[in-house]
């Protein structure tokens, strides 16, 4: 009797775990709730983004929504000009933790700027409340 409940158990978990698995593609709407520009996140820095609403597979929440994102500042450099804004910077998204705390990779995400796309020279070059959408991958 214990074997059968231990083997329906075990069933059980793998069922569940199948109807849940994170399939590539999947959507992972990230968010910053902080303004990052090139004078405070230099190359190497972590970029604080979190997931912005519960990613669910079959109405199951797979990675809630505030987990953090694992995001690096791989570009940041000052134009050298003295307004606010310029420069290069560019971050990477590279992964996030699922509810079981699985580590899930992000496919190919990044955001970019620069002082000629920063047209207004005052404002952060990504402001409070950026959003990325990024996708998993296997």
């Amino acid at each position: 009797m214990k074997l059968t409940c231990s083997l329906l158990f075990a069933f059980s978990f793998f069922v569940a775990a199948a109807q849940t698995a994170i399939t590539e593609g999947t959507t992972v709407p990230c968010i910053t709730k902080v303004q990052i520009d090139v004078d405070k996140y230099k190359q190497g820095s972590t970029a604080p983004f979190e997931v912005v609403e519960d990613v669910k597979i079959n109405g199951v929440v797979v990675i809630p929504a505030g987990a953090k994102v694992h995001a690096v500042v791989t570009k940041s450099t000052k134009s050298g000009g003295p307004h606010k804004g310029e420069g290069d910077l560019r971050i990477d998204f590279l992964d996030v933790m699922a509810m079981d705390g699985s580590t899930i990779k992000l496919n190919d995400c990044w955001l970019f700027t620069n002082g000629a796309n920063n047209l207004n020279k005052h404002l952060p070059m990504f402001p409070v409340g950026t959003r990325k959408n990024c996708a998993t991958r296997n």
